[in-house]
């Protein structure tokens, strides 16, 4: 809320530039931020500081995450490797605990192509 003596300084204000699509004119604005305390360009500085602040976060975020892996503890299956052979067929590296298996998947569905590794820890 205004003070009556800004009100009516503001109301007595002779200069006044319309903003488009504002009812409120420039000078009006200026004079508020100035019997208040705020200089523009410290608002103008202020608003760029935020803007480089978080243009830096967002870049070192996608710097970090992209190196730092996701370790789930307990996870026993991780897809190792995809191939794509052609635009039906894809070919898939599994591995569980110490066995490997290679699987391949196309229209018909998945079949398995090479296991590797010792079958009976994979099947605890």
């Amino acid at each position: 809320m205004l003070r009556p003596e800004v009100a009516s300084e503001l109301a007595a204000s002779s200069t006044t530039v319309e903003l488009p699509g504002h009812g409120a004119s420039a000078s009006a604005l200026q004079s508020l931020l100035m019997v208040s305390g705020i200089s523009p360009l410290r608002v103008v500085a202020a608003l760029i500081l935020c803007l480089i602040i978080g243009v830096a976060v967002i870049l070192l975020i996608r710097r970090v995450g992209a190196r730092a892996p996701v370790v789930r503890p307990g996870r026993r299956m991780r897809l190792a490797e995809t191939l794509r052979l052609n635009a039906r067929t894809t070919l898939y590296l599994v591995e569980l605990d110490d066995v490997c298996v290679l699987l391949s998947g196309d229209s018909a569905g998945v079949r398995t192509l090479l296991r590797k590794g010792n079958r009976s820890e994979a099947h605890q």
